[in-house]
């Protein structure tokens, strides 16, 4: 029988990670658990297979970074997933300040945990089996998709889920991607407000309007990979990359000509048809390291 994740264990599972006590957090965790690290040689980072490797690496950075905590921002949960954002911190090497966002998406299948996957993401198997974790704005520079996700890329355990789930899949391939400011002024309600604006626009829907143009000005090919979505009554969050090749000025960065691809996690809130709230984090330094403007990390932690 598949049992979901519940708060109460959501809770438990944070404490662990605050507490830095690796047997603590590994009992969480299936015995062939994957964790996908944001960091890593590979475009999607790097991935480590077997709890005991997963101690091995949990052990060593937590020897390197001995006050690393993460602090809840905001979550949900359906079906056999958990969605939640952190805002993470700590002391890195040579004294350096962490503070960063991340989002983790975990899914559970009996009592262990099971994935967790790039963009700040947690998959999991009600024991952890596979485990990922994108550091939003803080993993190596590389190109290409995000990792695969099997089955069902729709996750909803409604009908207001799935509605909502339609209304964000329409504004991130079609005005997003497609550039239908059309069917932008009808997608979005008019006191729609953005928690997390880029620099540069306001929390509002003209703010929303002035980025995607921006995007698409900038990357005239720009185009949306839909990784997964999964629907929390009327909240919607998305794991996606979007790709592009670079040829007009973005954030104060003449056209490089370079082809680039970002992970971004984000979730929307729909009411009658219609987006009325968004919170989103993006590997922006990462898509600053593809355009040449910030040198690849030298180490990793």
């Amino acid at each position: 029988m598949t049992t979901g994740p519940t708060p109460a264990l959501m809770k438990q599972i944070n404490e662990a990670f605050n507490s830095r006590d690796v047997d603590r957090i590994m009992s969480f965790f299936a015995e062939d658990c994957t964790f996908l690290m944001a960091r890593g040689p590979e475009p999607e980072g790097r991935r480590v297979h077997g709890k005991a490797a997963v101690r091995k690496v949990l052990g060593d950075r937590f020897r390197v970074i001995t006050d690393m905590r993460w602090d809840h921002v905001d979550s949900f949960i359906t079906g056999n997933r958990a969605v939640t954002v952190w805002m993470v911190t700590g002391t890195g090497v040579d004294g350096e300040k962490l503070n960063y966002a991340a989002a983790t998406s975990t899914s559970f299948a009996a009592t262990r945990y099971s994935t967790r996957t790039p963009t700040g993401s947690w998959w999991s198997t009600g024991s952890a089996s596979e485990h990922g974790c994108t550091e939003i704005g803080n993993r190596t520079a590389g190109e290409g998709p995000g990792p695969e996700v099997k089955g069902d890329t729709r996750m909803s355990n409604s009908s207001v889920g799935d509605a909502a789930i339609a209304v964000v899949r329409r504004n991130t391939e079609e005005v997003q991607g497609k550039g239908n400011w059309g069917l932008f002024e009808e997608l979005f309600a008019d006191d729609f407000v953005d928690h997390t604006p880029q620099p540069g626009t306001t929390p509002d829907k003209d703010g929303v309007r002035v980025l995607y143009k921006r995007l698409r000005t900038a990357f005239p090919d720009f185009r949306p990979e839909i990784h997964w979505q999964a629907a929390a009554g009327n909240l919607v969050t998305t794991y996606k990359t979007y790709h592009g090749t670079h040829q007009g000025e973005f954030l104060g960065i003449p056209a490089t000509g370079k082809k680039v691809s970002f992970y971004t996690v984000d979730a929307m809130r729909v009411v009658d048809g219609k987006i009325t709230e968004h919170w989103g984090v993006a590997t922006l330094l990462d898509l600053m390291q593809q355009l040449g403007v910030v040198p690849p990390l030298g180490r990793q932690r």
